[in-house]
């Protein structure tokens, strides 16, 4: 600050010579004012990444809690999009056998024929983004209206339990990002 208020002449002195002064405190000026920018972005980053770290363990702890599989089902239908500050959260499993169930809610969990989460997240893919959707895919229900940016994540308990997909969906364009990390929400699936 003390710089910014200095009058530091320019130009040649009587040898002929240039004063570099007050080029180079014009260059640090900007300097300064680049690492502030960059300091205040890194801050804003790590706080929006805590408060989604914080969002999400929130949420796997309220999924840790349920003692029954239709408290379970509960919070993921219903508390997990509070927790996560989302408008949509859509459990989706594939049926084990009977493709009429295929589309059915069934306990408050959409049923899907076997194979249907290869084919939504690609096979090996185990989370999908997308910023900007023209349209909500079915999963969504009757919120597919309201969805403007969903996360699909891949459910595989284990070998013994069917495949699934937890979808969440925003109303705000931008939530999710195809370039966004994706551990946390692999770790909460």
């Amino acid at each position: 600050e003390a710089v910014e208020a200095l009058q530091i002449p320019g130009g040649l002195d009587a040898k002929g010579i240039v004063d570099m002064r007050t080029f180079l405190i014009e260059r640090l000026k900007t300097k300064a004012k680049q690492l502030e920018r960059t300091n205040g972005e890194i801050v804003t980053i790590s706080r929006a990444n805590l408060a989604g770290q914080s969002r999400i363990h929130a949420a796997a702890l309220a999924l840790l809690e349920a003692t029954s599989f239709e408290a379970l089902i509960q919070a993921i239908t219903t508390d997990l999009a509070v927790l996560l500050g989302v408008d949509a959260v859509v459990l989706s499993v594939e049926s084990e056998g009977d493709d009429a169930l295929s589309g059915r809610l069934v306990s408050g969990v959409q049923m899907k024929r076997r194979g249907e989460t290869d084919r939504v997240l690609g096979p090996g893919r185990d989370v999908v983004m997308v910023s900007k959707l023209a349209q909500a895919p079915a999963i969504f229900g009757p919120a597919a209206d309201l969805v403007h940016s969903e996360a699909l994540l891949r459910l595989h308990p284990s070998s013994h339990c069917p495949t699934g997909i937890l979808a969440i969906g925003s109303r705000t364009e931008g939530t999710f990002d195809p370039g966004q990390a994706t551990e946390l929400l692999a770790f909460l699936a």
